[in-house]
């Protein structure tokens, strides 16, 4: 915690000053659920956030204001942090641009615990009746150690790939407008369960992002149990973006000669009216 408002003034001062123009946003603060981090309030933090907030529009107004963290997988901490964050921001007429959480599941946990995340996330929003601000996942990755004597779970391969196209489909369900892996490195970084290296599985995945949702436009998504159903419009095409919460599910009446394709992108004409959906994230497209 700063020593006073006086010193958090002075350093946000110099740091806009030194970057106003360089710099296009700034978080105000890291997992600020966390006491390692942040041993202060809610409501204190959301009294800097509104100082700084003052300070960049100020100095550098194209600038962004990005809310101080929030962490989920620890609820206690989640619950006393977050809620009075929000409150107070809302008590000072919402002084920032973007509002930032953490989604990490628990290391044991999969990206079914990380939509469930999400899905809390914006039940607090609405609960706080938080204004339709960009919501942006600043950091997130899967099998770390912790909490607690929780082991680190290396995710690799075939798996590191669903997870990845998986990740950020759900960031699309959610409304998520940014998501930032930690951490890009040149080489396997072990504190990580899923690596993002030049050569990793998860970074192939991204080449299946891309083809499947960059330049698309979104159609939103329908859950029916287990089931997700997502639409995207690409060059015209509107495809299917499928998976399940949990366990199999058989889809029926598919077009013959529909273009099935999975998290590798490897794409199969259906020749039968059935295709299977997984966790896996499926690809179903007319064919072009």
């Amino acid at each position: 915690v700063p020593r006073s408002f006086a010193a958090w003034d002075a350093f946000v001062t110099a740091t806009v000053d030194r970057y106003a123009g360089r710099i296009n946003a700034y978080q105000i603060w890291n997992e600020a659920s966390l006491r390692m981090f942040w041993r202060g309030s809610g409501a204190t933090l959301a009294q800097l956030t509104k100082r700084a907030y003052d300070i960049i529009k100020a100095r550098d107004p194209e600038a962004m204001v990005v809310a101080g963290s929030t962490t989920v997988r620890l609820p206690a901490a989640y619950e006393r942090f977050f809620s009075a964050y929000l409150q107070e921001l809302g008590e000072l007429g919402w002084p920032i641009d973007v509002i930032a959480v953490h989604s990490y599941p628990t290391g044991e946990q999969d990206p079914q615990d990380r939509s469930e995340n999400l899905r809390t996330v914006r039940q607090t929003l609405l609960d706080f009746g938080a204004p339709d601000l960009p919501v942006w996942d600043t950091e997130l990755n899967y099998g770390l150690a912790g909490p607690g004597p929780i082991a680190k779970t290396p995710i690799t391969g075939q798996q590191a790939k669903d997870w990845t196209v998986r990740t950020y489909l759900d960031s699309f369900k959610y409304d998520i407008d940014r998501t930032y892996w930690y951490i890009w490195t040149p080489a396997p970084y072990d504190l990580l369960g899923i690596q993002m290296t030049n050569r990793s599985a998860a970074a192939d995945a991204l080449r299946t992002v891309a083809d499947w949702l960059q330049g698309a436009e979104w159609g939103g998504c329908i859950q029916e149990g287990p089931l997700n159903s997502c639409a995207v419009r690409k060059d015209g095409v509107v495809s299917e973006l499928l998976w399940t919460d949990e366990g199999e599910i058989t889809i029926e009446d598919v077009r013959l000669g529909s273009e099935v394709c999975d998290t590798n992108n490897d794409c199969q004409l259906a020749t039968t009216a059935s295709v299977t959906v997984t966790t896996a994230p499926i690809q179903l497209s007319p064919l072009r």
